[in-house]
């Protein structure tokens, strides 16, 4: 059903790969164990709220996402999983899983850095974030 909404041409290259988000308290402790320990590279780290690490060197390697509970769209979790999934057009896959039936988290919103995303939650507790990245504005 999600493979058939076609891309819209307006938007920046759309990203491939999609990005697990677990929800925790001790972002400190996920560092110093993925980053320090383990040495994973940061490929994305947003003071103490947010860090992204890619598990190996390869640039193509998976990566894992990591929030503190209280920012951004996950506030009302208190902990959880995410999984953030590219897709073409969210407000497309938005229509089609309300004709579906399926119970949304809400409409889909602008995020601030850059994602304009729809929630749902999966029968096992799963938020399933479809997401496309928004125009970026004009660099001048």
């Amino acid at each position: 059903m999600l493979t058939d909404v076609p891309a819209r041409t307006d938007l920046p290259t759309q990203p491939t790969k999609s990005f697990p988000l677990v929800v925790v308290d001790d972002l400190d402790a996920i560092r110093t164990f993925y980053v320090d320990t383990l040495g994973c590279p940061v490929t994305i780290e947003q003071a103490d709220r947010y860090l992204q690490v890619r598990l190996t060197t390869a640039p193509d390697a998976p990566e894992l996402c990591f929030m503190k509970p209280g920012w951004g769209y996950v506030d009302t979790l208190g902990g959880g999983f995410v999984l953030s999934v590219p897709v073409p057009d969210a407000d497309a896959v938005q229509r089609k899983l309300q004709e579906a039936g399926v119970t949304l988290r809400g409409e889909a919103d602008d995020r601030p850095w850059g994602w304009r995303s729809l929630q749902v939650v999966d029968p096992a507790g799963v938020i399933l974030d479809f997401f496309h990245e928004l125009p970026r504005p004009a660099e001048g």
